[in-house]
């Protein structure tokens, strides 16, 4: 897990980043003064129990799944613009480092997470895309432990979050998409169609008339620094 990035900060240039837990023996001996159980493993080994993550450390996770094991660090800034002299400063991007993992593991990672969108039994079989192939997998997060029926009768606040993670195209990725939708229920059917939505306007292939399809990857600006005289704008 902490390979893949989890349970620690991603490095993004943002003081207040959490770093998420992956639960271990020396923690929960720590922290709950309890021993860990055997059956503990198999629960954080898919992301049960104690686990907990943010959306960014989700989308590094899915990024370095989508490129094989080379992860990019996050980057908040790309390029700085002079408003006088119209001069650009390049931010340079962070170099990339590749996990050992080995490839035949990312072929098996790229065909099941695949499936979860495109074979006819996935979670995520109504969000295949006429446009573009695309991977990923849905998720449930519990707020609070819930015993069978009781959903659905309990204030909007306890429903469990939906989460779902996305790459895309599968054969060449060039996006890497996390939603998280508090307490929206199911992955599948509340987070899902909101990464698909992302995905194909990103690519420029959507046919939705509410969305408009991007023609580069790179966004317009979108900030600029206030103040007396405005100079920079941000990428």
């Amino acid at each position: 897990a902490h390979l893949f990035g989890l349970g620690h900060p991603t490095g993004i240039e943002l003081a207040s980043e959490k770093g998420g837990l992956i639960p271990s023996t020396e923690w929960k001996r720590q922290v709950r003064k309890e021993p860990w159980y055997p059956g503990e493993t198999l629960s954080v080994s898919i992301g049960q129990g104690y686990v907990t993550t943010t959306p960014l450390q989700l989308a590094m996770m899915t990024s370095l799944v989508a490129n094989k094991g080379v992860s990019h660090p996050p980057q908040l800034l790309k390029k700085v613009r002079d408003q006088e002299s119209g001069s650009i400063q390049e931010i340079p991007a962070p170099e990339g480092k590749r996990i050992p993992v080995s490839p035949e593991t990312f072929r098996s990672l790229h065909a099941a997470l695949a499936g979860v969108v495109s074979d006819p039994h996935g979670t995520a079989n109504a969000l295949k895309s006429e446009f573009v192939s695309i991977g990923g997998k849905t998720g449930t997060a519990q707020v609070i432990g819930m015993k069978g029926g009781a959903h659905g009768k309990l204030p909007d606040k306890f429903n469990d979050h939906a989460w779902f993670v996305a790459f895309a195209p599968v054969e060449n990725p060039k996006i890497a998409v996390v939603v998280l939708v508090e307490n929206g229920g199911h992955g599948g059917s509340a987070a899902a169609p909101l990464s698909k939505s992302v995905i194909e306007a990103y690519l420029g292939v959507t046919s939705s008339p509410d969305l408009i399809p991007v023609k580069s990857p790179v966004p317009p600006p979108i900030a600029t620094i206030l103040g007396p005289r405005p100079r920079m704008r941000f990428w």
